[in-house]
């Protein structure tokens, strides 16, 4: 019963009525500020991150007050024509949940951004930050951000994320834009280890290579048996498996033009070939299975069934996510987590990211951008940060989570039980990690453009049109495609470039 009671009392504190039109009014002598924020959890969610962020959002509720009292109370009251003429010394907080389309994956942001159902925090992705600051849609938190010491920007800002994070603006400035939470991400390779067992397979290590991979995937994949060796990408946005190869192969998505002083696309490199080739190779090489037929490929890309297939052991191997806060959420006794493996010159490169929040530029009410930014600032909090790594504890995840955050909150055992490859494997993805693309004006579709490429060398080597692997032709062929590809990408982005100027 005092659980149910409790989900009620979250769920009327998460969904306050959407109608509410005022971001700030008085009731019951109480000055109320509503923040509309993007992602708020489900209040019957049992998952620990979802328990974890709901109590951290009653705490700020509960915290709301001291903090602005302690903040901004003074200012507001000696300035009502800039933040109204308010009861100031009665202040709460009331988040609601923002309707209407889920802006991260809508192509009309600027109607949305320019509606009232706009949120007011906003969750910012990677492929999209340019876009958004190139249009004027995120809010400058230069002024926030020198509120906090250095110290705690380096614990909230990781060094890899802070040139995404903190650079130059449409007018040439270099301002602070988000506020990145939750960790940085770096991509990974999760693999089976009944599935190496079962094929006398070494599990690999941090000094494997494209050559190992390769091999891994013949020899654990047999389509006549629904066997593959490895859970690979399909439809716009396939090449979010590629890029791992282009990057470890020495190659960039996008490299700065300083003749027009911006970011193009330059997935046309001699290393994107040979990334290119080694995964056509992966996705359509001709190979004989027990059954004795001809197969292409050792890849399985069929999204809807490649998590049952995996779970089964049916996959040997599949890109993942590895996280700064909980490394990972896998059984370590049924699998096992290494880096990407090492291009053909020795290089690493798998995808680095991270989920961020930034202020919708568009929001007029300065006591609303206040309480944007003390929302997004305690979202990550280190009280928010010990609320998680308690319910992931006393969950019996402890020896998953960065030994970095057991120590910072007293649970120096358990950090001394963390696998310590487990943590190497970590700090090399973030360490050799490289953002998703997100410098170009378009890189929102910088993953569409890649896979049109990918998909042509695919359909080529099925229609048996692509030369030999080695040879000297094939390398034309590949090289060709990436040119013309790159070039309609270039002119895209420069159209696009064109309009923002206009």
């Amino acid at each position: 019963m005092r659980q149910k009671i409790f989900l009620l009392f979250l769920l009327s504190f998460a969904c306050i009525s959407l109608c509410t039109s005022a971001p700030i009014e008085e009731k019951n002598g109480k000055t109320i500020i509503t923040l509309k924020v993007p992602n708020l959890p489900d209040p019957a969610s049992k998952s620990i991150h979802a328990r974890a962020t709901l109590k951290a959002l009653e705490l700020f509720r509960q915290d709301f007050p001291k903090i602005f009292k302690n903040k901004y109370k003074n200012k507001y009251k000696a300035n009502p024509k800039k933040y109204g003429n308010y009861n100031w010394d009665n202040v709460e907080i009331n988040i609601v949940k923002r309707s209407g389309a889920h802006i991260e994956g809508n192509k009309t942001d600027k109607a949305i951004l320019g509606s009232k159902n706009a949120p007011d925090v906003l969750y910012i992705n990677y492929r999209k930050s340019c876009n958004y600051i190139r249009n004027g849609f995120l809010l400058p938190l230069d002024k926030y951000y020198r509120t906090l010491t250095p110290e705690e920007i380096v614990w909230r800002v990781d060094p890899k994320v802070k040139p995404i994070a903190h650079r130059r603006g449409p007018n040439g400035n270099i301002h602070w834009w988000t506020m990145p939470y939750a960790g940085v991400l770096g991509k990974a390779v999760a693999f089976r280890k009944d599935v190496f067992d079962k094929h006398n397979i070494p599990y690999p290590d941090k000094n494997w290579t494209w050559k190992d991979f390769m091999r891994v995937c013949k020899k654990t994949t047999d389509i006549s048996k629904n066997k593959y060796g490895l859970r690979s990408g399909s439809g716009p946005h396939e090449s979010w498996w590629w890029t791992s190869f282009l990057w470890s192969a020495g190659g960039e998505v996008a490299a700065y033009n300083n003749k027009i002083k911006r970011w193009e696309y330059a997935f046309d490199s001699d290393a994107a070939v040979k990334a290119l080739d080694f995964y056509t190779q992966l996705s359509t090489e001709k190979h004989i299975s027990k059954d004795r037929k001809v197969h292409r490929g050792y890849t399985y890309k069929n999204f809807k069934n490649a998590n049952d297939m995996w779970k089964r052991g049916d996959i040997a191997m599949a890109p993942t996510y590895i996280e700064k806060t909980l490394i990972t959420n896998i059984d370590l006794k049924k699998y096992g987590i290494v880096p990407v493996p090492l291009g053909p010159t020795g290089i690493r490169g798998g995808e680095l990211n991270c989920r961020m929040y930034g202020i919708n530029s568009q929001i007029k009410n300065a006591a609303i951008k206040d309480a944007a930014w003390e929302y997004m600032l305690y979202h990550d909090s280190l009280k928010s940060q010990k609320i998680l790594v308690e319910y992931l504890v006393k969950d019996n995840k402890g020896t998953l989570i960065n030994p970095l955050y057991l120590k910072k909150f007293g649970y120096d055992s358990i950090a001394k039980k963390v696998d310590k490859k487990l943590v190497e494997t970590l700090n090399i993805s973030i360490a050799t990690g490289v953002p998703e693309p997100c410098r170009a004006i378009s890189s929102n579709h910088a993953y569409d453009f890649m896979t049109y490429a990918l998909n042509i060398a695919a359909k080529m080597a099925r229609e048996n049109k692509l030369a030999p692997i080695g040879s000297k032709t094939r390398y034309k062929q590949l090289k060709l495609i990436l040119t013309r590809v790159c070039a309609y990408a270039n002119k895209i982005n420069n159209e696009q470039c064109q309009k923002l100027k206009k």
